[in-house]
């Protein structure tokens, strides 16, 4: 909305307007909030056409007890900065306010309202774009805020004692601040006592250390702080969730972290991890681990073997020898990074390994993935005809979701088929796949949903049809099998009740054929039949009288049939 009508202001018995476009000659003055009882959210935007500060205070903010979340919003293009501190004193809110935000604040400093400990309720504050502000306001003597995100502030490069007050800590959860150079002051035991959360995200110029006195710190996530001095890390022992991305690791120590239980490293500035990151974490709480290059380390024996349940591992690399006996307690494994390689003699190993997910070439060891109980794997980009495990249905007989995707050299499935509780299965981009599972009509009796996606010479599917068990069914760019679309043996799939058919080549000038459907159908979607002349409504009602919902899109000329020709 480019600016609000006039007159909303003689609604009086309007209580909630979430959002409010200051007005320009033609559109509603400031001075129409005045007149309402508001109550909840309301955000202001456009104040930059707010020019007279009696304006402002004819808003009448102050007087909104009922007003609990604010949003202040100037625009980005505004350039009268002398303006903004006079209009936005003159918008102080009620004491009752739990939430405020502030953005694209043009003065040098915020109005004295701002750090005013008379907000007794405030919990949430966001400040964000404030290109001329030098100074913080003395936000430490708002007591109750939990959750404080700042951003975007270029011309402050301290945070010194007018942010703190050096009084008892308000803070419990700091989030997103940006561009200071130096903490100062905030090495005081008191400072944030409370902290919890700490996020750092770009702050190129930060140096100094971490603050000292956030001694509840559970989680800490820093992002693009290549000056941090990452060493006061060993003042945080409580820490239980750590992400690091684009920092220096030369100084970093996480063996007081005891009690860490999440991991994140990713983008390091050289190719390697440091040492005190291949693994040797000694804690024995770590459960969940991303690395964006592998790490290296040697198997251990029984005793120390690490407990994790989540590895994420992505990044390039060559050859990697994966050190799987060192991870007996893996639940989940997503390896994005080079070649995957079992070693052999190993089998698999991995007992309590639910599921897997692998980007890239791998090679799985010659006997199978024998003794897993894996139920879910997705391979994707492997350029390997032989790009899925050997004796699947034997080996992985508490598989339920497989997806294959992007395998560009896979041709056919293994001979001995698919595990045999299989529910869910997606091929995608897999361009010189020929065929499906053969007799999947007799082994996956218990597949519901079936995938097919980009397969450019996939032809037909398995001799008997699909498994009767489907209920849901994607076909989609699969050009060639289009060709046989009349005879898809759809009408026997008597579960079936979501089908979706979708592709740019299709030479269907009238859709559906007579029987084609099952009556099984409660939603059908078909997309991009570029030829598409008729919709035979008529054979929609006779043979889908369960349908709920049709859609049909990018289809550039469509006839409805009502009655048999």
């Amino acid at each position: 909305m480019h600016e609000m009508p006039r007159g909303i202001g003689s609604l009086s018995g309007l209580q909630k307007l979430t959002a409010f476009v200051a007005g320009s000659e033609r559109g509603a003055s400031i001075t129409e909030l005045g007149k309402l009882q508001l109550i909840g959210g309301l955000h202001i935007s456009r104040l930059e056409r707010v020019v007279s500060p009696s304006d402002a205070l004819e808003a009448n903010l102050r007087g909104k007890p009922g007003l609990k979340e604010l949003v202040l919003e100037w625009s980005s293009a505004c350039s009268r900065t002398n303006i903004y501190e006079d209009v936005s004193k003159a918008l102080e809110p009620h004491k009752n306010l739990r939430r405020l935000s502030i953005k694209n604040y043009g003065a040098i400093k915020f109005p004295d309202w701002m750090g005013n400990g008379a907000f007794k309720v405030l919990t949430i504050l966001h400040l964000s774009d404030c290109p001329n502000c030098i100074n913080m306001p003395p936000l430490g003597q708002l007591l109750t805020l939990q959750h404080l995100s700042i951003s975007s502030f270029g011309k402050v490069e301290i945070i010194g004692p007018e942010f703190y007050e050096q009084r008892s800590p308000p803070f419990k959860s700091l989030t997103t601040l940006s561009n200071w150079k130096k903490w100062e002051d905030c090495q005081l035991p008191e400072t944030f006592a409370l902290l919890e959360e700490l996020y750092l995200v770009r702050y190129p110029e930060l140096f100094g250390d971490l603050p000292r006195g956030a001694c509840m710190l559970k989680r800490l996530e820093i992002d693009d702080c290549p000056k941090l001095d990452l060493a006061s890390l060993v003042n945080f022992s409580g820490l239980l969730s750590l992400k690091l991305s684009r920092v220096r690791f030369e100084l970093l120590n996480l063996d007081p972290l005891q009690k860490l239980e999440e991991l994140d490293v990713l983008k390091p500035f050289s190719g390697l991890l440091p040492r005190c990151l291949q693994l040797d974490v000694p804690s024995t709480f770590l459960k969940t681990a991303c690395f964006s290059s592998p790490p290296e380390t040697e198997d251990r024996n029984e005793d120390n073997r690490l407990s994790l349940h989540y590895l994420h591992i992505d990044g390039e690399g060559d050859s990697l020898h994966f050190p799987i006996t060192s991870f007996p307690y893996l639940n989940y494994l997503d390896f994005r990074s080079g070649l995957l390689v079992w070693h052999e003699g190993y089998g698999f190993g991995l007992e309590r390994l639910y599921d897997l997910t692998v980007y890239g070439a791998l090679n799985f060891p010659e006997e199978g993935l024998c003794g897993c109980n894996l139920t879910t794997l997705v391979i994707h980009g492997s350029h390997s005809p032989e790009a899925l495990p050997k004796r699947m249905r034997s080996s992985l007989t508490s598989l339920r979701l497989l997806s294959v995707e992007e395998c560009t050299e896979l041709e056919s499935f293994p001979e001995d088929g698919l595990p045999t509780d299989l529910t869910t299965l997606t091929i995608r981009d897999c361009k010189k796949l020929k065929s499906l599972p053969e007799r999947m009509q007799s082994t996956l009796t218990s597949l519901q949903s079936l995938s097919i996606e980009g397969c450019d010479i996939l032809q037909s599917f398995p001799e008997g049809g699909l498994p009767a068990s489907l209920r849901t069914l994607r076909i989609k760019y699969c050009n060639e099998l289009w060709k046989s679309l009349n005879n898809w043996p759809l009408r026997s799939l008597v579960s079936l009740e979501h089908l979706a058919i979708q592709g740019a080549a299709i030479n269907v000038r009238l859709f559906p054929e007579r029987y084609l459907l099952p009556s099984t159908l409660t939603h059908l979607c078909i997309e991009n039949f570029n030829n598409l002349e008729i919709l035979n409504g008529a054979e929609l009602q006779r043979s889908c009288s369960q349908l709920e919902e049709l859609e049909i899109s990018h289809c550039k000329v469509v006839k409805f049939r009502a009655q048999e020709h």
